[in-house]
């Protein structure tokens, strides 16, 4: 794991421990859902001056072994047969802030499991839904911004890289925030903790997300943060648009009907095609089995 460069300018701005605990709480109890991106920055630069980034690294060999899941409910004037419908969506129709995204900027919702795909999309009674599968295929390593908190259920596959990822704050944060070496795990946590806990508009999550996928010095190629829909069960990946068309290769999409949900999860659902990669788009294959459609044998940890 790594921590992006602090400035000695930027560690001078930030106070004391407890004045910092106390401008942070500060923060997260403005009320921004009628600020300016411009106003909402400024708020932060002020209270808490420094994007925390911590990130892993992984390999090739590493993060080609992954599969990624996206759902797009009810997909209505679009062709089914491309398969940049089951990709970023268009900026334009980018309308709301995201967890992950500001308005009017796309990126790459999914996650390692299906399932949770599934519980992200709010999905209903009814509705018909589209699984993407994705295969990872870097050529290069690729850069993971961690936003995990340290308490993240244990039964969640990412528990031990959140657990790591606050331990390498603690033990590397003193020769890289040298005297404000508290403040940069509390930052940490601090900010982790909003992707969990922060509400629509996603004033500050929305804005950091962007800074960290898009921006010159703090970029990354993905984010990770838990899946607030599933109760922290699983964890979301947002990727910038440009990873997603260079290493991330579309396998097969497969149409569901929900026809039973709980608690925000689909606990029973239909299926009876996979669209597969073919020459002219996707072939819409119905000669399956149900274990072929069956969402548990498909590869995830």
């Amino acid at each position: 794991m790594s921590i992006n460069t602090l400035l000695d300018s930027d560690l001078d701005k930030i106070p004391d421990f407890e004045v910092y605990a106390a401008n942070l709480q500060s923060l997260k109890n403005i009320d921004f859902s009628q600020s300016s991106l411009l106003n909402i920055q400024k708020a932060y630069d002020q209270y808490a001056t420094v994007i925390p980034s911590i990130f892993t690294t992984r390999t090739p060999e590493q993060f080609n072994q992954l599969y990624f899941y996206r759902v797009r409910m009810n997909i209505v004037d679009e062709d089914l047969n491309l398969f940049r419908t089951y990709s970023c969506p268009s900026p334009l129709i980018c309308k709301n802030n995201g967890r992950a995204n500001l308005k009017g900027k796309s990126v790459f919702y999914c996650s390692n499991n299906p399932f949770a795909a599934m519980i992200e999309s709010k999905p209903q009674v009814g509705q018909t839904g589209y699984l993407s599968i994705w295969k990872a295929g870097t050529t290069r390593n690729i850069k993971v911004g961690l936003l995990l908190p340290n308490s993240l259920r244990p039964d969640n596959i990412w528990s031990d890289m959140a657990k790591g990822a606050y331990e390498y704050a603690i033990n590397h944060s003193n020769a890289d925030a040298k005297s404000k070496a508290k403040q940069f795990v509390l930052l940490h946590e601090f900010i982790a903790g909003l992707f969990v806990t922060e509400k629509y508009p996603y004033s500050i999550t929305s804005m950091l997300a962007d800074q960290l996928l898009f921006d010159k010095d703090t970029w990354k190629d993905c984010i990770l943060y838990p899946s607030v829909a599933s109760d922290k069960h699983y964890c979301n990946f947002a990727f910038h648009p440009n990873v997603v068309d260079q290493f991330l290769k579309f396998e097969n999409v497969i149409p569901f009907v929900v026809k039973e949900v709980n608690n925000n999860s689909v606990v029973r659902y239909t299926a009876g095609q996979i669209g597969k990669v073919s020459n002219a788009g996707i072939f819409w294959d119905k000669n399956i089995s149900p274990q072929d459609v069956d969402f548990r044998n498909l590869p995830f940890d």
